[in-house]
């Protein structure tokens, strides 16, 4: 009885040991678990705004983190989905602890630096997920040691390198992802042995070479696409002969060439065919017509001869159709009225010479850069699904007809470049209408007094270069969508009314060359603009507005980019409050009447590139702050008053590309620190009082195409070193002091 007792406690003890021994071990994995997330989560924990900084606390049990799913069975982490959560750091090699790891889904964050070789030891792993994201150096070949890997996304990763054929070896894979990254070199002809492959994704790298016809026999495939790479070659004779799954093709934006293979109709699932933009030539293959289920077909800007074929009317299904610049001429093909689905259309840059209009569904109608006469047909107003209507670059002529008001889906009407004289009111009945744009045409009348009262989701409004009277209606201020308001070069008149101003989303706003004026002397219209805070680009120059710069000049805000009021009448002071506008680029106030210096304040746009203040009456001398903008590469201060001396410190800005002081009063000398500007292209100092010798320095102007420092009284012996600028073509050193020849 002892020993069978004995026994029995034996086995009892060996039991609970093996028990307490398995709980312990329980215990220390999902510790090792929650260790590995804690030393992701310790880059962003002072981050308090940070969900995860918030919610993955030691006080609450690992499974109900957010983001975390453990296993029913072993209580530990399988899988892991934190995308699109704004987490930045690294992933730690501790995440190589996470061994019952399924799926990890980190996609959309700032992950950068490398990734962990520890990663490899994850065996159970189906799904990564690391797309967009700022990881750095190569394609990790330890992804070929995960034998259960099914699905690789590494999309706009930032990875460089060429793709390992050692990819090839992970057997079960199934969708693999490396779209717009900077990869390189030839696709591995080992891809093709990726026997389970559905999605194969390289597009948006800088691949060369032929697509390897291995890929084509992977049977399983579903979507293969290779757009914007520099891809070249043939396709396959045979390139659908074993590809009875395929959904997508798509090739865009290569260099691949010969023929579309006729077989291509032979892949019965395809809906969307992509071979835009590359050097395909011969016949458009009939075959196409065969593919039933095709919804896009997108064949535009490539060297196709002969007709496109009618079987392509069969394509019950086809919702887009891109023949664009493929040297189509006379009418529309008739066959394309037959496809009764058709909502995309674009055959614009070719040489199409008449329009018929029956595709009642069409949403988009691309007809641009053809040699479209007439009228514009009124039974456009009938296309009741229309959204986008491009019709430009074309000899249309006559009215804008009335009928196009009548489509209450449209977005979009592009018109420009064509001989149309007439926008009907009706057109700006259109609520839905975002982008109006009729510039380059022979319009005339003015714009209704009404225009921006219906027109709540228009954003831009394109009318410049037309035959335009009469004022800018107040009622634009309706038009509270609006981003961009051009109306330059037009005969519009009366005074810029204050309401632009209630534009808060304006950012480009171009009414130059017109009649325009100022309801006050101090320009009232510009502080008016101050308030609209998201403005990149003003630009009014060519008109009669007549006034002074208001000080509320230095009001706006730091989007303001460029500023261009030359040509307008403008008097008095620069205030100094312009320096106010840090972010300015580009500052034109050419060929107004504005008096006194300029302002010191100018040293403060450390983003300026072009300054330019000529045909003024400013006097005083050159500011030297002027040499205190890095980015400078324009300065003209031509036909002012300015004197005193050329400063030195202008040899600093090496920057500069374009030097204009030309028809001032400047009376120094010029200083041998003028050879530091090795960009300088064009060199303008003719007609001032500058005296003393020409530096020898001035043969370090290597770039300069242009020298003219005629009519002032230099001396001297010309430099020698003149001769060693072998890029100049104009140089002119008349009226001077200067003896000896000009150096060849």
């Amino acid at each position: 009885m002892m020993d069978r007792a004995n026994f029995l406690l034996f086995i009892s003890c060996s039991i609970t040991h093996m028990f307490m021994s398995c709980l312990a071990s329980n215990i220390l994995n999902i510790t090792t678990d929650q260790s590995a997330l804690v030393v992701f989560k310790s880059q962003f924990d002072h981050d308090r705004s940070n969900i995860l900084a918030r919610n993955w606390s030691s006080d609450t049990p690992i499974c109900s983190w957010i983001g975390v799913t453990c296993s029913s069975h072993h209580q530990r982490v399988a899988a892991i989905n934190v995308s699109n959560m704004d987490l930045s750091g690294i992933i730690p090699p501790q995440f190589g602890n996470l061994s019952f790891l399924v799926s990890l889904d980190m996609s959309g964050n700032k992950l950068h630096g490398d990734l962990p070789e520890e990663l490899a030891k994850l065996k159970r792993l189906k799904f990564i997920g690391f797309s967009f994201n700022r990881f750095s150096g190569k394609i990790p070949s330890f992804f070929d040691a995960m034998p259960n890997l099914q699905q690789l996304h590494l999309r706009n990763c930032s990875f460089t390198g060429s793709i390992s054929p050692s990819l090839s070896n992970i057997s079960k894979l199934q969708a693999l992802d490396l779209t717009h990254n900077s990869l390189e070199g030839m696709i591995p002809a080992e891809i093709g042995n990726l026997g389970r492959l559905k999605i194969l994704s390289l597009a948006g790298n800088k691949f060369t070479g032929a697509i390897p016809v291995s890929i084509f026999n992977v049977s399983t495939l579903e979507i293969l696409e290779f757009s914007y790479n520099s891809l070249s070659g043939n396709l396959p004779a045979n390139m659908c002969r074993n590809l009875p799954s395929l959904t997508l093709f798509a090739v865009f934006s290569n260099q691949l060439y010969g023929l579309i293979p006729s077989t291509i109709g032979e892949c019965p699932q395809l809906r969307t065919l992509a071979l835009q933009l590359n050097q395909f030539n011969g016949p458009v293959p009939k075959q196409i017509g065969n593919l039933s289920r095709l919804v896009y077909l997108y064949l535009g800007d490539n060297n196709f001869k002969g007709e496109i074929p009618v079987d392509i009317g069969n394509l019950a299904n086809l919702e887009g159709l891109s023949l664009e610049t493929i040297g189509l001429n006379g009418p529309i093909p008739s066959f394309i009225y037959n496809i009764s689905t058709l909502q995309w259309l674009d055959l614009a840059g070719n040489n199409l010479t008449e329009i018929c209009v029956q595709l009642r569904a069409i949403q988009e109608l691309h007809l641009g850069q053809n040699q479209l006469i007439g009228s514009i047909p009124r039974e456009l107003g009938n296309c009741s699904s229309l959204v986008e209507l491009y019709l430009g670059a074309n000899m249309f002529t006559g009215e804008i007809p009335s009928e196009i008001g009548n489509l209450m889906n449209l977005e979009m009407l592009d018109l420009q470049t064509n001989y149309l004289t007439y926008i009907p009111a009706a057109i700006f009945n259109i609520s839905t209408l975002k982008s109006l744009s009729v510039p380059e045409n022979n319009i005339t009348g003015n714009l209704p007094s009404a225009m921006g009262q219906k027109l709540p989701s228009l954003r831009e409004i394109f009318l410049g270069l037309n035959y335009l009277t009469g004022p800018i209606p107040d009622s634009i201020s309706n038009a509270s969508s609006l981003t961009v308001l051009e109306l330059t070069d037009n005969e519009l008149s009366g005074q810029i009314p204050n309401s632009l101003g209630e534009l808060g989303f304006l950012e480009r706003l171009n009414i130059a060359g017109n009649e325009f004026t100022s309801e006050s002397t101090e320009l009232s219209f510009l502080t008016s603009l101050t308030k609209c805070g998201r403005l990149r680009v003003i630009s009014i120059e060519t008109n009669s507005i007549i006034g002074y710069l208001p000080d509320s000049i230095g009001n706006f805000s730091s989007s303001l980019e460029e500023l261009d009021l030359s040509n307008s009448r403008i008097m008095g002071r620069i205030p100094k409050e312009i320096g106010n506008i840090t972010n300015l680029a580009f500052l034109y106030l050419n060929n107004n009447e504005f008096t006194g210096f300029v302002p010191f304040t100018i040293e403060a746009l450390k983003n300026l590139q072009v300054l330019g203040l000529m045909g003024n009456k400013l006097s005083g001398p050159i500011p030297d702050g002027i040499c205190r903008l890095p980015n400078l590469g324009e300065l003209t201060l031509s036909n002012n008053k300015l004197y005193g001396p050329l400063p030195a410190c202008l040899g600093k800005v090496t920057s500069l590309r374009y030097l204009n002081l030309d028809s001032n009063e400047l009376n120094s000398s010029i200083s041998s620190t003028i050879g530091g500007l090795k960009n300088l292209l064009k060199f303008n100092l003719f007609s001032n009082f500058l005296s003393g010798p020409l530096p020898q320095e001035i043969g370090n102007l290597k770039a300069v195409i242009s020298m003219d420092l005629s009519m002032n009284e230099l001396s001297g012996s010309i430099p020698s070193t003149i001769g060693g600028l072998n890029n100049l073509i104009n140089l002119s050193l008349a009226q001077n002091r200067l003896q000896g020849p000009i150096p060849d």
